[in-house]
């Protein structure tokens, strides 16, 4: 009844889950789910929204929704690094962002600085003169959102254009760096995924980004990031 995919993922956390008892409630090691063979799935490709969606997604929003995923666009940022970031997280004179993730082996939250766009430092500094909240991101009672699930098929639907989620807009991000001939090192750094090299390395890839960075993003896709409004805006989320 349920998809290859689907219930390959319930597997997983069946898995996790039992790995969870053994540890803390005394159940037999042998894992019984690690016994059932993962379903053979029909995989399909990530959809990857042509810019110019994304382009018109940002000219038609407005308000804390259009910088919520402008900041993810201009740092390929996963949705829960953004929810979690606070204003300290933010070095407007360095034009830096420490994003926070768990996405990594154990599970152990882990920092990381990334540049920041000065069309992105401009727009941040504009809400942070206009909010109490420490997040960057909030409610109107100053909390942070916990998911914000549904606001990409909201985004969508108003600006007519297929449903992508946000994991899509880290894919067009790195796709638009490496079509601007960004080098490899530099994308996986700011993708920020763990990879065979070495620190200094990670590091050295960053020298200079910033300026590479802006390119990409302020060139021909100016329109984008010069938050020229178009003529017709539509509402902010609901």
């Amino acid at each position: 009844m349920r998809s290859g995919h689907a219930a390959n993922k319930d597997r997983k956390n069946l898995i996790a889950a039992w790995h969870w008892g053994v540890r803390y409630m005394g159940l037999p090691e042998k894992n019984p789910f690690k016994l059932v063979d993962p379903y053979p799935e029909k995989k399909q490709p990530r959809y990857i929204p042509p810019q110019e969606h994304m382009e018109r997604i940002l000219a038609n929003e407005k308000g804390e929704v259009r910088l919520f995923l402008l900041t993810m666009l201009h740092t390929a940022a996963r949705r829960g690094e953004l929810l979690r970031l606070r204003w300290d997280d933010l070095d407007f004179e360095r034009r830096t962002i420490r994003l926070s993730t768990r996405k990594r082996q154990g599970g152990t939250l882990e920092h990381d600085q990334i540049p920041m766009t000065e069309t992105l430092r401009r727009e941040l500094q504009k809400h942070w003169s206009q909010t109490s909240s420490v997040y960057v991101f909030s409610r109107e009672d100053g909390q942070p959102f916990s998911e914000r699930r549904h606001l990409m098929k909201r985004v969508c639907k108003r600006n007519n254009v297929p449903y992508f989620s946000f994991h899509a807009i880290r894919h067009l991000a790195a796709t638009m760096m490496d079509q601007a001939g960004v080098a490899l090192t530099t994308i996986q750094a700011i993708l920020r995924h763990q990879s065979a090299t070495t620190t200094d390395r990670y590091l050295h890839a960053l020298r200079g980004v910033r300026g590479e960075v802006d390119g990409v993003f302020e060139g021909r896709q100016g329109r984008i990031l010069d938050m020229k409004r178009a003529p017709a805006e539509v509402g902010s989320e609901g």
